[in-house]
């Protein structure tokens, strides 16, 4: 028996993924581990971002300078909240992009399947840079 989309219910803003895609899910975003201690980074949601919910997929950091400042160099570990893999169920390692504010200069590195690192210039003290990352199954 044939299912009608229209018998589907959507519900936009849940947190599930109308594709099925897991990395696309916001109720298992990525997550911050290991942020150094002159940083606070946290999901960014100001402005017209006060509505955004962090997935795999796409995500937005805000990471502002602590106490004298963040001195620049690795900044936190970003982990996936599933671990991308291909078809065959195997690990993949996935393009990760990142686009900054003007405030801010910052790089990933160490991309593995479960995550990556996340460096950063310098930033003073209560001086706040803004991240925006996308990431995309290899092809």
């Amino acid at each position: 028996m044939a299912t009608s989309i229209l018998s589907k219910s959507v519900v936009i803003g849940s947190g599930s993924s109308a594709s099925g895609d897991a990395h696309r899910d916001t109720s298992k975003p990525p997550r911050l581990t290991n942020t150094v201690s002159t940083l606070l980074a946290s999901e960014d949601r100001d402005g017209a971002l006060s509505d955004n919910r962090n997935s795999d997929s796409t995500h937005s950091w805000k990471l502002t300078g602590q106490g004298a400042g963040f001195a620049g160099g690795f900044a936190t570990r970003v982990e996936f909240g599933t671990e991308y893999k291909n078809d065959k169920g195997e690990t993949v390692v996935p393009n990760v992009h990142i686009t900054t504010d003007n405030t801010i200069n910052a790089s990933v590195f160490n991309v593995t399947s479960g995550g990556y690192d996340l460096s950063a210039m310098n930033l003073g003290a209560g001086v706040t840079g803004r991240v925006r990352v996308s990431v995309k199954q290899p092809s």
